[in-house]
Formats: C-alpha cells, sequence, structure tokens
C-alpha cells in the first residue's frame, strides 16, 4: 500500500519487489531509489540488509526510505541503521519517515477493529502526500527521535530478536483446516516452505513476516498457542497476488 500510494504520488516511478529479484537491484537510471520496507522488532528486516548490503555503489542518487510499525512512536533506530548500511556501500540515505500502520505480528497482538484500521488508512495517506512532496522537492529530511530508545529497541532489542528469527518457525504448525492449496507455499519470500504430500512444513530460514499465516485462504496456519483465536489481518490494498513469488 505504501509502496503503491507513493509511487502514484511521484509519478513515473516503477515498483521493484525484493524477492521478485533476488535481492538484488537490477541496473536502473532514476534519480531517486526508494526502500519501503515494514519495521522487524524495531530495526530492519534481513532480508533488506541483505538486499542493501548487495546495492551497487551509484553515485549522484537520491536515496530515500519509509518504514512502518503499529505504534504512533517507533523507534527510528531501524532508520539510523539504513543509513549505516547503506554508507558502507558509498551511497547516502538522503531522506527517512515513519509510517503508523497497523501489526500483522498476531502472535502478539490482534487486528485492531475496521475502523481504526480505516483511520489508520487516512492518516497514511494524507502523511504520504507530505512525504511525496519532499521527496519530489529532494529534500533532506531523517526523522528522528529518542537516542536511548533507538539504542534500547533498534540495537540491543532488535539484536536479541533478530539473530533467532530463522529458526522460529519451529512454533507454526498447521490445523485441520487445511486443504493442501499450497498459499503458503507461494507466497513465501525467501522459499522457506515445501510441501510434503501437500502440506507446509518450514525449512528454518525464516523472516517471520507472517505471510503465510495471513494469506492461508482457510486461516488453518498458526503460529504458536495464540492466534487460532486472533483475526488474519490483510491489507484492502493488496491481494494474493502481488505476493505470489513462486
Amino acid at each position: 500500500m505504501i509502496a503503491r500510494t507513493l509511487a502514484e504520488k511521484l509519478g513515473d516511478t516503477e515498483i521493484i519487489s525484493i524477492p521478485r529479484v533476488g535481492g538484488k537491484l537490477p541496473p536502473i537510471s532514476a534519480g531517486r531509489i526508494g526502500l519501503v520496507f515494514p519495521t522487524y522488532y524495531a530495526g530492519l528486516p534481513r532480508i533488506v540488509e541483505r538486499f542493501i548490503a548487495r546495492l551497487p555503489p551509484v553515485e549522484g542518487k537520491y536515496i530515500f526510505a519509509v518504514t512502518s510499525g503499529r505504534d504512533a512512536d517507533s523507534p527510528l533506530g531501524v532508520l539510523t541503521r539504513a543509513a549505516r548500511l547503506l554508507r558502507r556501500r558509498g551511497l547516502e540515505l538522503s531522506a527517512g519517515f515513519y509510517l503508523r500502520m497497523v501489526s500483522n505480528f498476531t502472535p502478539m497482538f490482534d487486528a485492531p477493529p475496521r475502523e481504526e484500521q480505516e483511520r489508520r488508512f487516512a492518516e497514511a495517506e494524507s502523511r504520504l502526500g507530505e512525504i511525496a512532496e519532499i521527496i519530489a522537492a529532494g529534500q533532506k529530511h531523517i526523522e528522528k527521535n529518542s537516542r536511548l530508545k533507538n539504542w534500547l529497541f533498534s540495537t540491543v532489542i532488535h539484536s536479541f530478536f533478530a539473530a533467532r528469527i530463522p529458526g522460529a518457525d519451529k512454533k507454526f504448525r498447521i490445523d485441520e483446516k487445511c486443504t493442501g492449496c499450497g498459499t503458503c507455499f507461494r507466497v513465501c519470500p525467501v522459499e522457506n516452505i515445501g510441501l510434503r504430500d501437500g502440506k507446509p512444513f518450514w525449512r528454518h530460514h525464516c523472516e517471520l513476516c507472517l505471510g503465510c499465516l495471513h494469506w492461508c485462504p482457510q486461516g488453518a496456519i498458526q503460529y504458536g498457542k495464540k492466534t487460532a483465536g486472533r483475526t488474519r489481518y490483510r491489507n484492502p490494498g493488496a491481494k494474493v497476488e502481488n505476493f505470489i513469488y513462486r
């Protein structure tokens, strides 16, 4: 939703899916490059870190990042980390923004009521208009907040949890509603899900994006003990076809 809305407001923009290009940016002649990603445990998703580490050192590009999370005031060490990784590639983060969206981390949070979701979408739409103006003008603008909060959440806590993400898929399971449709297999961005006798199994190099859980048409995938009674979240601006990678 964020990438599409920004593309529409900026015009003459191509959206490139990181999983679809195998994590490597194809040759690009555009003057602006944007990274749009969710915040995971107050930090960068591992797949985004790997993508930035492979970026070619292109000079004179205006690079911006837009990250999303569930809280009104998220630790923005995630943007500091993105800027640091870009510098290692000889690149500069010119602008960075945070948007409050809806959490999809069902093991910890249920999705808010539809009315609350609509409010957040409306706020995001308005904010993205402001962000697009800053980007279109080529302004330097990186949002910041408490350095202590950033360090505690985006460095200490994120490092602790990020190291455990690949094997965290051990908590996934399927219940009796599974029909063996293979949707989970096709939406996994890192080919972490295989099929055995038509049923999914997880290979332990997970990104914990929970795409398999949320896009299962039967709601048959569970994670831990609490997801069975919680609402699956699908952004109304997205379709499962947007996340089919194989």
